[in-house]
C-alpha cells in the first residue's frame, strides 16, 4: 500500500468523488471536469504499476510512452467514434439501446491499436516490452477521455442512455465513482493483446499472426457483452429505483 501507483490511484479516486458530490450538491458545474480527475489517477497509475514491474524504461523512455500513448488514445477516440456511429445509423439502433453497445468491442479494441501497429510497421518499437507498454498507454489514454466525456455529461448521458433523469440525483458522483474501474478495462484488455501479438511476432517476425487475432477477438467479444450487460442492468436497476 506504500507504492507511487497506489497513493496515485487512491488518492486521485477519493479526491474524484468529493470534487463530485460537491459538484451534484452545490451545483457547482465546473467542479465536474476536475472530478474525472479519478479516472486519470486510477488509469494512470494502474499503466505505472505496469510499467516498473516491467522495467519497460530498458525498453523505451517515459517520454516515448506518454506521447504515443496520447497520440493512440486521441486517434482511437474519434475512429472509434465513427465506427460506432456509423454502425448505429447502418442498422437503425437507437443509440440508448443496449443493442448499440454491441459495436463497442470491435470498434474500440481495433482503434487502441491503430497506431501502435503503425509504429511497428514502421520498424519502430518492435520489442515487446515496448510494444506492449505503447499499446497500454494507448488504451489508457482512451480510457481517460471516455472517463472525462462520461463525467462532464453525466447527467446528459444517464438521461439519453439509461432513459432515466437522474438531474436530481448525483449523477456526477455516479460517475466519478464508476468511471475510473470501468475504464481500467481499456488498459487491461488492449494490453493482454499487446502482450499475446508481441510477444509471436518477436519470434516469427510478424505481427499478423492467428494468435494475435484470436486475441483481439477475444477481448472484442467480452468488451461488448460488458458493456451491453451494463447498459441493460443500468437501464433496470435505475428506473426500479427512480
Amino acid at each position: 500500500l506504500d507504492h507511487l501507483w497506489f497513493r496515485i490511484a487512491g488518492g486521485g479516486f477519493v479526491i474524484g468523488i468529493v470534487l463530485a458530490v460537491l459538484s451534484d450538491a452545490l451545483d457547482l458545474t465546473w467542479l465536474a471536469p476536475i472530478a474525472s480527475i479519478g479516472t486519470f489517477a486510477v488509469v494512470g497509475g494502474f499503466v505505472l504499476l505496469i510499467w516498473q514491474r516491467l522495467n519497460a524504461a530498458q525498453a523505451l523512455s517515459g517520454k516515448a510512452l506518454i506521447c504515443w500513448g496520447l497520440v493512440g488514445g486521441v486517434v482511437a477516440w474519434e475512429i472509434s467514434g465513427f465506427l460506432e456511429t456509423s454502425f448505429d445509423h447502418r442498422l437503425d439502433v437507437p443509440s440508448d439501446s443496449p443493442l448499440s453497445m454491441l459495436s463497442a468491442g470491435p470498434a474500440e479494441e481495433f482503434a487502441k491499436l491503430v497506431v501502435p501497429v503503425v509504429l511497428y510497421l514502421f520498424g519502430r518499437y518492435r520489442d515487446p516490452r515496448a510494444g506492449f507498454a505503447i499499446a497500454l498507454a494507448s488504451g489508457a489514454a482512451l480510457g481517460m477521455i471516455e472517463g472525462f466525456e462520461y463525467t462532464i455529461h453525466a447527467t446528459g448521458i444517464f438521461d439519453d442512455m439509461y432513459g432515466i433523469n437522474q438531474g436530481d440525483k448525483m449523477a456526477t458522483a455516479l460517475m466519478a465513482t464508476q468511471r475510473p474501474m470501468t475504464e481500467l478495462m481499456h488498459p487491461i484488455f488492449t494490453g493482454f493483446v499487446a502482450a499475446v501479438a508481441w510477444r509471436v511476432a518477436w519470434r516469427r517476425g510478424s505481427l499478423l499472426t492467428w494468435v494475435g487475432f484470436g486475441a483481439l477477438a477475444l477481448v472484442m467479444v467480452l468488451h461488448s457483452i460488458n458493456d451491453f450487460i451494463g447498459v441493460r442492468y443500468s437501464q433496470i436497476a435505475l428506473a426500479a429505483t427512480a
